[in-house]
């Protein structure tokens, strides 16, 4: 049965190939320049996002080595700069504390409490 099969799918291939040859619009040399332009236009369209691709993955590359030396820069800042405010902040808040103690002082029956936000 597999033998039958390929003989039919070669005898297939053949007549397939020869009526190709016979009946088509136009030959081959003008199919080949007619093809080849498109392809030629893929084939550039490919190179291009090829290179941008590269071009992605170099910029990427810079930027993570940048990150890696800019980042522990910025932290340490950033801590030196939450470290100050709050050096500044905590004597106002103790200020803050003291002036409540003093208005509840005055006023005992107010609603006013350290505690509620």
């Amino acid at each position: 049965m597999a033998k039958g099969f390929f003989k039919g799918l070669l005898f297939g291939g053949f007549v397939g190939g020869f009526s190709g040859l016979l009946f088509a619009p136009q030959k081959g040399e003008k199919t080949r320049e007619e093809l080849a332009e498109p392809l030629q236009l893929m084939a550039d369209d490919i190179k291009v996002v090829k290179a941008d691709y590269q071009t992605v993955t170099e910029k990427t590359e810079e930027l993570q080595a940048l990150a890696e030396t800019m980042l522990p820069t910025f932290q340490k800042s950033m801590e030196k700069s939450i470290r100050a405010f709050e050096f500044q902040a905590e004597p106002r808040i103790a200020r803050i504390n003291e002036q409540l103690e003093r208005l509840q002082a005055h006023f005992p029956e107010s609603n006013l409490k350290k505690d509620e936000e």
